[in-house]
């Protein structure tokens, strides 16, 4: 749960660790379990917080981590998060589609803000978009672009899927099918 307060978003603390215990203790007896979900840099270590207090995470690292990976062609820094999360017994989900964008700007603090501000270019060089918030330039939290066009080809998105979906042979079909629709 986030606030606006004077122009900038916190995490309302105690406030949110209060509801989400409230709702816990609501969704607990039904078998539920609670999946906050988490937009903030990875330099907040909100993710380690929720841990901390027993919660899987919903981050939106995997998808800026795996692009910079195949961009760069270096998996250092997603081979760092990952072992990290591991370690830490961090139960986190992650997806490469976002419904809105992708989120670059979370990976404060995985990445340096110069190569984040690299692969941010670089998606809007093949059609990405960012909207300013609240009139501000340089203050967002997602490129606006389908996780596929963010690579310089589809080839490279389609083997992404394919090994994704561990199904290479049924995964190959699929995407074939598709663009040619």
């Amino acid at each position: 749960m986030r606030r606006r307060h004077r122009g900038k978003n916190f995490l309302n603390d105690p406030e949110t660790w209060e509801l989400l215990q409230k709702i816990h203790a609501l969704a607990e007896p039904l078998g539920l379990t609670l999946l906050p979900e988490i937009h903030a840099a990875y330099d907040e270590k909100i993710y380690e917080t929720l841990a901390e207090k027993g919660y899987a995470t919903y981050d939106f690292f995997l998808p800026g981590l795996v692009i910079d990976a195949i961009e760069n062609r270096r998996g250092t820094h997603l081979a760092a998060w990952a072992k990290e999360i591991v370690e830490k017994k961090i139960s986190t989900v992650n997806m490469l589609g976002c419904h809105d964008g992708i989120p670059l700007l979370d990976l404060k603090g995985l990445l340096p803000k110069e190569e984040i501000q690299s692969l941010i270019d670089r998606i809007v060089s093949r059609g990405g978009m960012v909207k300013n918030l609240h009139g501000q330039k340089n203050l967002y939290y997602q490129v606006n672009a389908m996780y596929y066009s963010a690579f310089a080809t589809l080839h490279i998105y389609e083997s992404i899927y394919c090994h994704a979906c561990g199904r290479e042979h049924e995964a190959i079909l699929s995407v074939e099918d598709w663009k040619t629709a």
